[in-house]
């Protein structure tokens, strides 16, 4: 008789395991499905330098979005964001280099891509700036780039490392210079 009622209280548990189941599957289709229609940026800053003909060079700070979701993207905005705790945001004060920037705001089909194209000397000006004089190094490796998109989604990317370290040696040599001033 022991052996009987262990077999039926094991079996009044199947009908829950299976509903269980029957749930997370639902679940794990819905959230799969929906998740093909969303857009998805993957967002990338680097250093680059443009080579005039004649030898002259010119660096930039190249930010690129691609679309690699399934569903259209418009991107509204970049902008930068740093800290940690207390995130200071800040916008670009000057445009981005008509030559080789796509214009803001535009519509990205899935497979297409955006460039945005900023000028290394102005943008190492940011870093003299009064927010970055107490803690700069804190400041620089925080720094996030901003992808701003029409449905709230904001996608980031962190400044590479070695770019990080060409901001810290410009703001030392902006320090030293600004010292040396009377």
């Amino acid at each position: 008789m022991s052996a009987s009622m262990d077999w039926k209280t094991i079996n009044s548990f199947a009908p829950w395991f299976s509903a269980l189941g029957t749930f997370i599957a639902a679940a794990v289709a819905l959230y799969l499905g929906l998740r093909r229609g969303w857009a998805r940026l993957r967002v990338t800053a680097l250093r680059k330098r443009v080579l005039w003909p004649g030898g002259s060079t010119k660096d930039y700070l190249e930010i690129r979005a691609i679309n690699i979701g399934a569903a259209r993207a418009h991107v509204t905005a970049v902008d930068i964001e740093w800290g940690f705790i207390k995130k200071q945001p800040a916008a670009f004060a000057v445009d981005f280099d008509p030559t080789y920037s796509t214009k803001i705001p535009i519509e990205l089909d899935p497979g297409q891509e955006a460039k945005y194209w900023y000028p290394w000397e102005i943008w190492l000006t940011v870093f003299t700036d009064k927010d970055f004089a107490k803690h700069p190094r804190l400041m620089v490796y925080t720094m996030k780039i901003r992808v701003w998109t029409s449905i709230g989604r904001i996608f980031y990317v962190m400044i590479p490392k070695r770019n990080r370290k060409e901001i810290l040696k410009e703001i030392s040599r902006a320090r030293k210079a600004a010292k040396k001033k009377p």
